[in-house]
């Protein structure tokens, strides 16, 4: 509530702005098990990804365009997610985790819902 409401208002005023409900739970990268995870977009508005731990090489968290935007599926950037560190961004914008190469990787992720914003156009379309 401190944390994420603030940053989803500031930095995604639409979407971030009426926050009702989350959705929390944990992720693990591991050579063998889960190594990665393929490009999707989130069941949410705002997504808060912090990596809570791991000590590993690889496995950049990669983002492409919005869903429904002409560019949704070009490679926009590469992010290497450290130990700490997190992550905000709109439950559309289309990502995923490249192949952990060695040891293992962490997140706590959390899904941020607006009624409010699902009842707009923008929302539904």
């Amino acid at each position: 509530e401190r944390i994420i409401k603030p940053l989803a208002f500031a930095l995604f005023p639409e979407e971030g702005s009426h926050l009702q409900s989350h959705h929390s739970f944990t992720i693990r990268y591991k050579g063998g098990e889960d190594t990665h995870l393929d490009v999707h977009t989130d069941d949410s508005d705002v997504t808060f990804n912090v990596n809570i731990g791991g000590n590993y090489s690889g496995c950049p968290l990669v983002f492409c365009g919005l869903s429904g935007e002409p560019d949704h599926r070009q490679f926009k950037l590469a992010h290497q997610h450290r130990p700490g560190a997190a992550v905000l961004h709109r439950g559309q914008h289309r990502h995923g985790a490249e192949d952990i190469e060695d040891g293992e990787r962490t997140n706590l992720v959390i899904w941020s819902y607006s009624r409010s914003y699902r009842a707009t156009t923008a929302y539904k379309r």
